[in-house]
């Protein structure tokens, strides 16, 4: 399938391992093909993500939030805990008071490389769907964006959330663009 993808959307996809390892990720998710997009200033996706008010830092941010990486609880986890009389801050504080500073981090080893999860695996497929429904030889950024919008990834739901984003009105932005009615 990647021979179809257009150079540009190559680099989405090196781009989001990249990300995904630079976040101490496990896994390539969603979230990080759809950072990608806004690191990827040519193509069709940067521009409607662009149109839409979305830029990387925030992007980056609101990832973060919801995925904070290196395996802890994200801030929706913590907040949950609080509830019920929990701080992380707290318990995590004296897991490395008690532990060590590095008590927290994991182990870097060769297979500790992130890989592309179910949900990214199913958004680069619905990618190719997009493209061979818009009768396109190759698989561009906007075809990334699509399947990703398409594959209702719960952290790129969030985040788009977070920005008051609306994902309909980005896809039909997305097919205004190639010259293809909502």
């Amino acid at each position: 399938m990647f021979e179809r993808f257009s150079r540009d959307a190559r680099s989405v996809v090196a781009q989001a391992h990249t990300d995904a390892e630079a976040m101490g990720h496990d896994s390539i998710g969603p979230e990080h093909l759809f950072l990608a997009l806004l690191e990827q200033t040519d193509g069709t996706a940067f521009a409607v993500l662009s149109e839409a008010g979305l830029d990387e830092p925030g992007i980056r941010r609101a990832v973060l939030a919801r995925r904070p990486g290196q395996g802890f609880l994200g801030a929706d986890d913590a907040e949950a805990l609080e509830s019920i009389g929990i701080d992380l801050d707290a318990v995590l504080a004296q897991v490395e008071g008690t532990f060590g500073p590095d008590a927290l981090t994991p182990r870097a080893t060769k297979s500790s490389r992130p890989r592309f999860s179910k949900a990214s695996k199913k958004a680069l497929q619905l990618s190719l769907r997009e493209a061979v429904w818009l009768k396109s030889s190759t698989i561009g950024t906007e075809h990334v964006l699509l399947g990703i919008l398409r594959c209702d990834d719960p952290i790129v739901t969030a985040v788009l959330g977070d920005t008051g984003t609306d994902p309909a009105a980005l896809r039909a932005s997305v097919l205004r663009r190639v010259g293809r009615a909502a």
